[in-house]
C-alpha cells in the first residue's frame, strides 16, 4: 500500500505543511471542519500565494475522516482548542501509525503529548523554527521530532527527508513543549515591548536614549532569561536544554536540538525583523494601543500566561511575565508596566 499521510486542521501552518508534502509527490489529504477553515484554496484568508493545488493533495471539510487506519503518518493541526476533541476521534479509529502533535503548547494544563499517551496513541510532536509561509514556499525549515519512541522518531525523519528539512530528533516531548509555552509567552512580550517602543518614538515623546538598540537588547536578554526560567518550572528536563555550546556539544544529538530552539527564539522575538508570529503580532498590537487584529483564543502564548497566571503564586512571577498577564487581563497598560519595570532597574542602580 502506497505511503499516505493526514493533517487533521487547515489553518495556515497545517496547510503549508500539506502542500509541502504533496509537492513532494506524498500522498497527502488534510481536513478541516469548514471552508472558512482552509487557509488556502478555500477559506477567506489569501495570505498565500495563488498555486495550483497539487495533484497528490486531497483537502476535505465537514465530517471527521473515517479511515485514518489507512494513513502511515498523521498531523494534528487544528487550532489548540480543538485539540483534545481531534484526539477522540483518532483514538476511536484505533490507529496505530504515529500521531505528531504541530507546534502546541499546554492544553489545560497538560503536554498535547500526554493528552494523545493517555489516549493510547503512538504520539509525538513534530514543532521548532519556521513560518507557515516560508513552508509553503518550500524555504528549508528547523524542527525538531520528539517522541519517547524510537520508531515514531524513525518514521517522521525518514518522511520528511524529501522536504529539506532540518530535523533534531528528540526523546523527551514534555520537555520540548515546556519551552515551546515559554517560547510563545516570550514573543508575546517582545511584540508588546518593541510595539511600545515604536509607538513612543513615532509619537516623539522619548527623551535621547531611551529605546535605544542597547536598552531594547537589555530588556529582550531579561525575557529571554524568563523563557527559561518558565520552561524550567514546567518541565525540570529543561535544564540542559539551555547548555553552553561546548556542554551542547558534548551529548550526541543536544547541539542540534539547541540550534534550534535558539533559532525558534529568534524567529518569534521580532528582533531579526518584524516577525509572523500571532503572538508577537498580539503583543505588538497592545504595544500601540491597538486592538489586536487576532483572536486571542488561538494566540497560544496569550492562552499560556493566562493559564499560568492564574496557576501560580503572583509572589513567583518573572516581571515581564506578570506585567504581561496584567496586561491581557486588561488590568494595566504597557506603558504603566514599561515605568514600574523601569522604577525598579533605577533601584537596582542604587544598590
Amino acid at each position: 500500500m502506497k505511503f499516505k499521510v493526514a493533517f487533521l486542521g487547515a489553518g495556515h501552518f497545517g496547510y503549508a505543511l500539506a502542500y509541502r508534502f504533496a509537492r513532494a509527490e506524498i500522498e497527502t489529504m488534510i481536513w478541516g471542519r469548514s471552508a472558512m477553515t482552509f487557509a488556502y484554496p478555500m477559506g477567506a484568508n489569501r495570505d498565500f500565494p495563488a498555486r495550483p493545488t497539487p495533484l497528490c493533495l486531497r483537502c476535505m471539510v465537514g465530517d471527521f475522516p473515517d479511515n485514518l487506519k489507512e494513513f502511515g503518518l498523521i498531523f494534528v493541526t487544528t487550532d489548540s482548542s480543538g485539540v483534545e476533541d481531534v484526539l477522540d476521534q483518532v483514538s476511536k479509529q484505533e490507529v496505530t501509525a504515529p500521531v505528531l502533535l504541530v507546534q502546541k503548547g499546554l492544553i489545560n494544563g497538560k503536554s498535547p503529548v500526554s493528552l494523545a499517551q493517555d489516549r493510547g496513541l503512538n504520539a509525538g510532536s513534530f514543532t521548532g523554527a519556521a513560518f507557515a509561509l516560508d513552508v509553503f514556499n518550500g524555504a528549508e525549515a528547523m524542527m525538531i521530532v520528539a517522541s519517547q519512541s524510537e520508531s515514531v522518531r524513525e518514521t517522521v525523519m525518514q518522511t520528511v527527508r524529501p522536504l529539506k528539512f532540518w530535523t533534531a530528533p528528540c526523546d523527551r516531548p514534555d520537555a520540548i513543549c515546556a519551552v515551546n509555552v515559554a517560547r510563545t509567552i516570550a514573543s508575546v512580550e517582545m511584540g508588546m515591548l518593541l510595539g511600545y517602543a515604536k509607538r513612543v518614538k513615532e509619537a516623539e515623546q522619548v527623551p535621547a536614549g531611551d529605546f535605544s538598540p542597547t536598552e531594547l537588547a537589555a530588556a529582550a536578554s531579561s525575557i529571554e532569561y524568563e523563557c527559561q526560567v518558565v520552561a524550567c518550572v514546567l518541565d525540570k528536563g529543561c535544564y540542559d536544554l539551555f547548555l553552553s555550546p561546548r556542554e551542547a556539544d558534548s551529548i550526541p544529538g543536544r547541539s542540534r536540538i539547541t540550534r534550534v530552539l535558539r533559532a525558534d527564539q529568534l524567529l518569534c522575538s521580532g528582533m531579526i525583523g518584524e516577525s509572523k508570529s500571532r503572538n508577537w503580532r498580539y503583543g505588538y498590537a497592545q504595544g500601540q494601543r491597538r486592538e489586536p487584529e487576532i483572536c486571542d483564543g488561538v494566540v497560544e502564548g496569550v492562552g499560556s500566561i493566562i493559564d499560568l497566571a492564574k496557576r501560580w503564586k503572583e509572589e513567583i512571577l518573572p516581571p515581564f511575565f506578570a506585567s504581561a498577564a496584567r496586561v491581557i487581563a486588561g488590568e494595566t497598560t504597557v506603558h504603566e508596566e514599561i515605568t514600574v519595570i523601569r522604577a525598579r532597574r533605577d533601584a537596582w542602580y542604587q544598590q
